[in-house]
């Protein structure tokens, strides 16, 4: 993989800092990564969380907001509440990183799975889609994400049955028949935040 550089270091303000990482992630299409960076910045995670289970839609149409397992509340960064919602503590610049284990029972036509993010109760970027098949009974999804987070912000991740689909799909955990594989999470968070290293 090509090593993207940078020649000067960001502004050391919180702007700069917000500037500097949009540049570098668009230019690697859309997800940072630390071991492509130069030394100007470190990274380090501030929030890991597992859920392990059934996160079923009520119906097509109708939102359901992912959780991420047991709520935390003495992080000092983040409070984790139950329903998955993730309250800043600490401003900064953060990037949220989430991997979802989705399965369907029906073999019936294709069902439409649609993921977003709200920061304040606002979408503020694109949805993502997935598509099941009749003959695809599970698959990984995966996002990506950065904010610009003050004290008090909070986000929430959604998924959704789309009416255009079929009414089925949903998050879950899975065990491996051979007992050294770890098993397969229903829905795993990790955030990062990004600063200037001094």
């Amino acid at each position: 993989m090509k090593r993207v550089t940078q020649s000067q270091p960001p502004e050391n303000t919180d702007v700069g800092l917000k500037a500097w990482l949009s540049r570098l992630n668009g230019s690697i299409n859309g997800s940072i990564n630390s071991m492509l960076f130069d030394t100007h910045v470190d990274s380090h995670t501030e929030l890991f969380a597992i859920s392990s289970a059934d996160q079923i839609p009520a119906g097509l149409d109708i939102p359901l907001q992912i959780e991420f397992g047991i709520p935390i509340t003495d992080n000092g960064i983040f409070n984790l509440d139950p329903d998955g919602t993730i309250t800043c503590l600490v401003k900064g610049y953060y990037e949220f990183d989430y991997v979802c284990h989705l399965e369907r029972v029906q073999t019936a036509q294709d069902a439409l799975l649609i993921f977003w993010n709200e920061l304040n109760g606002v979408s503020n970027v694109a949805s993502l889609a997935v598509s099941l098949d009749g003959l695809i009974g599970a698959a990984p999804f995966t996002s990506l994400f950065q904010f610009d987070l003050e004290v008090g912000d909070e986000i929430k991740i959604f998924m959704v049955r789309d009416g255009a689909g079929f009414d089925d799909g949903f998050l879950t955990s899975y065990t491996p028949s051979l007992g050294s594989v770890p098993p397969v999470e229903g829905a795993i968070l990790r955030v990062r935040r990004w600063r200037l290293r001094e």
